[in-house]
């Protein structure tokens, strides 16, 4: 028992475990919280951060509701490392495809290809998946720039997904990496 207790308490180490006021709206200018790149915001959505401690953005309307269910993030200062070990887009979304496939049970991914003028050839990927009962739609945009891949997700009910996509296509379109 004495070693089960030892066991369970390192695994939860104070250390190990991110601190981060959750679902705390963030005030005033989040640009010092775009680690590695740049992201403008709708003024009808708010930032936060998630239960990862992960800067998350959602339509202000959501915040009396935990936030959560409609929301966009950029994938890059979680695991730096994770995110430089690819050589190319199609390793990287590639790669992507396999850990969706095998976390949510091979949903039908559609993928499209599109060129930006400054970072080369990027990648969205869209797919549904119940969750509790509720369909989801999952759209994620990838690029690949100077050897480090970048990943903005956009996570809602599939029955609010057309009218937050506006404001989510103008974030994508702001999207900068800061060099």
């Amino acid at each position: 028992m004495c070693l089960f207790t030892l066991f369970l308490m390192s695994c939860v180490s104070p250390q190990k475990i991110p601190r981060c006021e959750v679902n705390k709206i963030i005030e005033g200018n989040i640009q010092d919280l775009q680690n590695g790149y740049s992201l403008k915001i709708p003024s009808n959505w708010i930032a936060y951060k998630d239960i990862h401690c992960e800067l998350t953005y959602s339509p202000n309307e959501w915040s009396d509701k935990d936030f959560g269910w409609i929301h966009v993030q950029l994938y890059h200062n979680i695991d730096k490392e994770f995110y430089k070990r690819y050589s190319n887009i199609d390793d990287f979304v590639m790669s992507h495809v396999k850990i969706i496939n095998k976390n949510l049970g091979n949903p039908r991914v559609e993928i499209l290809t599109l060129q930006h003028q400054r970072y080369g050839e990027f990648r969205i990927l869209k797919f549904d998946k119940e969750i509790f009962g509720n369909i989801y739609t999952y759209t994620k945009v990838y690029y690949f720039f100077e050897s480090s891949g970048y990943e903005i997700n956009y996570f809602t009910e599939i029955t609010d997904y057309e009218k937050y996509l506006p404001d989510f296509i103008k974030m994508v379109e702001s999207f900068e990496i800061k060099e």
